[in-house]
């Protein structure tokens, strides 16, 4: 679960890390604007689990109630990376002089925790790591011990900051990681100044498997689907939005990733996860193609089946029913494999559909056709 910027910074607030002073609203509260007890200028920022929010216009910096009215509508009416604003935080402009990054994540191939600490915080963070890789600092904590003041020292030297102001921010990010089992605690930018560190922006990524030990995070509304993913929920289907524009659909999760790594091989970039299941029948797959037809994003759909418990005729039926059923049309490469294969490849034929039973080649059809030859 990834928290909402202002829920991120109730939780800093409450463990000690200074924030600045703001509220959130909703559509339906515009008006309350006027009665603003914040100093002047105002950030309104879109609460929407993505980043990127600045350069999508869903930060914006106004001098007085009057303006903040005219752009407030604006927000509320952007979908940010696929995701629609339904809350803004208005909080108050904060003067730095100088602004980190910093964060503890759980490191999966350590399996440990990492304290992340980078010297130039703010916008295109990971763009600075990438051109500018001495001013970050990689720290490995193990779960067996605790922070220890040498590994704040490190940080503070890093950052040329006493060591006395860093300490209890440090601290607190650990803190809040154990205590809610985060798998990621980010403040960017961690900002300094006349009155010491505050957090300007926060993210925290809370695991999924352990949110049963969290009753007030579990009450929390469903948040980080894509509008994409939300319509998938409804129609039952195990769906992951992604950045590309060919559609997959396989049948296992195994294969499906394996699809993915298939595409991109060949240059082509997946649009989606959709993995059917094994054993679908071909209700389910109809079901499945029609959804990635009307996905404006798409402009190939790739099926890639193995058929064991999945008969490849079943597939093949419910490929050509959405194929005949759906006015929008879109090329369909499918790849037959096991099962009743033959059977399959007979019913898509007489759709118009050409099959393989090479995966690879397919990937290649799709990822051609995708670019357009």
């Amino acid at each position: 679960m990834r928290l909402y910027e202002f829920e991120s910074k109730i939780i800093l607030k409450e463990f000690g890390v200074p924030v600045p002073r703001g509220f959130v609203i909703s559509q339906d509260e515009i008006t309350s604007v006027s009665v603003l007890k914040l100093n002047v200028p105002w950030y309104l920022k879109a609460q929407v689990p993505v980043g990127g929010r600045g350069k999508a216009g869903g930060i914006i910096e106004v001098g007085d109630a009057g303006e903040a009215k005219k752009q407030l509508p604006s927000i509320f009416n952007k979908t940010i990376n696929g995701y629609e604003v339904g809350k803004i935080l208005i909080e108050e402009a904060v003067s730095s002089t100088r602004e980190f990054y910093l964060s503890i994540a759980v490191n999966r191939e350590t399996r440990c925790y990492s304290i992340i600490a980078g010297s130039e915080g703010g916008m295109d963070v990971e763009e600075i790591a990438k051109t500018k890789p001495a001013t970050i600092l990689k720290l490995s904590i193990s779960p067996l011990r605790k922070i220890s003041d040498f590994d704040i020292l490190s940080v503070s030297n890093h950052f040329g900051l006493p060591f006395e102001q860093i300490r209890p921010i440090v601290l607190a990010l650990y803190d809040i990681t154990l205590s809610l089992d985060a798998e990621l605690v980010e403040v960017n930018p961690l900002a300094l100044t006349k009155h010491g560190l505050i957090a300007l922006d926060a993210k925290m990524l809370i695991d999924d498997n352990a949110l049963y030990r969290h009753p007030v995070l579990m009450e929390l509304p469903p948040r980080g689907r894509s509008k994409e993913e939300e319509a998938a929920v409804k129609l039952g289907l195990n769906f992951i939005s992604l950045d590309g524009d060919i559609g997959i659909i396989g049948n296992g999760a195994g294969l499906t990733m394996a699809t993915m790594d298939l595409l991109r091989s060949k240059g082509g970039l997946p649009a989606n996860f959709l993995d059917l299941g094994a054993g679908a029948k071909s209700d389910k797959f109809r079901e499945g193609v029609s959804f990635l037809m009307q996905n404006e994003r798409i402009k190939v759909i790739f099926i890639n089946i193995f058929g064991g418990m999945t008969r490849c005729n079943e597939v093949a039926k419910g490929i050509a029913d959405a194929v005949s059923e759906i006015r929008i049309k879109k090329p369909v490469v499918v790849r037959l494999a096991g099962t009743n294969e033959e059977k399959g490849a007979r019913i898509l034929e007489k759709v118009g559909i050409a099959t393989f039973t090479d995966p690879l080649e397919a990937a290649g059809r799709a990822a051609s056709l995708a670019g357009g030859k």
